[in-house]
């Protein structure tokens, strides 16, 4: 089977495209100009680059956008009060806010002022919910383009095993519903994620939940409800992540089984291997 280059740039192309056309019909049908409204607080140089980059492809597409900016920073009650006033505006069709906030500032709470209908990132408790029950309204929109990427290229995704590294609200979570909501549950989403004390491994189709995944041990516990190619990749993207983490999670023991008592994990690699 050949390479396939999946080309991001070509779809984004497309999506621009399509939007332009759609947002030009609807000013000539409605006589509404879509306006997106954009709240930026502090002086983060990537935070900065990432709303001129989306305010230029707005104003590629036809979207007017209004800046809401406290580079000097802001209390959290000025951030709400802002949203608050955005939220009444019926000419703001969208609300943008971007994140990470300063240090100090409650963003769940600044999200979940955001109305529901107007949330652009789909991070709305409400959006967020509506997800994860199968039926995507707005969503973020890294987990979109991907799925937007594997629409354009006939990716087929019923009974895919999908690795998913990552479990943000932005992006790993958002990305491995919208892979279950597609089929209905028959695709085998597993998400791979770190926190401050190990490697975890959601598998939504499993009944398990694993922990504590820092040895191949623990990584055998998860075989039998899953191929054997599975496995090894699996396997190969956890080996991976713990070669470039740091060395203190890397130093911690891992637990060890009974000799007197083998896991039902290791029983069943054990029979696996005898088979062969």
């Amino acid at each position: 089977m050949s390479a396939l280059i999946l080309s991001g740039k070509e779809v984004a192309a497309k999506v621009l495209a399509d939007v332009k056309a759609s947002v030009a019909a609807l000013g000539e049908k409605t006589g509404v100009h879509p306006t997106l409204a954009v709240i930026l607080v502090g002086e983060d140089p990537a935070s900065q680059i990432y709303v001129r980059n989306k305010k230029r492809a707005a104003d590629e597409v036809g979207i007017t956008t209004r800046d809401y900016l406290f580079p000097q920073g802001c209390t959290q009650a000025e951030l709400l009060a802002t949203i608050a006033g955005i939220n009444r505006d019926p000419a703001i069709h969208g609300i943008l806010l971007q994140l990470p906030l300063p240090k100090g500032m409650d963003e769940d709470a600044a999200v979940a002022a955001i109305a529901p209908e107007k949330d652009a990132d789909g991070l709305h408790p409400v959006n967020l919910g509506n997800l994860l029950g199968g039926k995507p309204g707005a969503v973020p929109c890294t987990p979109a383009g991907c799925m937007e990427i594997l629409d354009h290229y006939r990716i087929p995704i019923e009974g895919a095993e999908a690795v998913v590294v990552g479990r943000s609200r932005l992006v790993g979570k958002s990305l491995a519903q919208l892979l279950l909501a597609r089929v209905l549950g028959q695709s085998r989403s597993w998400l791979l994620a770190h926190d401050d004390a190990a490697l975890r491994v959601y598998a939504p189709v499993s009944k398990r939940l694993i922990t504590d995944v820092r040895t191949e041990q623990y990584l055998w516990e998860i075989a039998d409800a899953f191929s054997l190619r599975m496995e090894q990749l699996c396997l190969q993207v956890a080996r991976a992540l713990l070669d470039s983490w740091s060395p203190a999670l890397q130093e911690q023991p891992a637990p060890t089984a009974s000799p007197s008592s083998p896991s039902p994990a290791s029983s069943g690699r054990s029979a696996r291997m005898a088979a062969q």
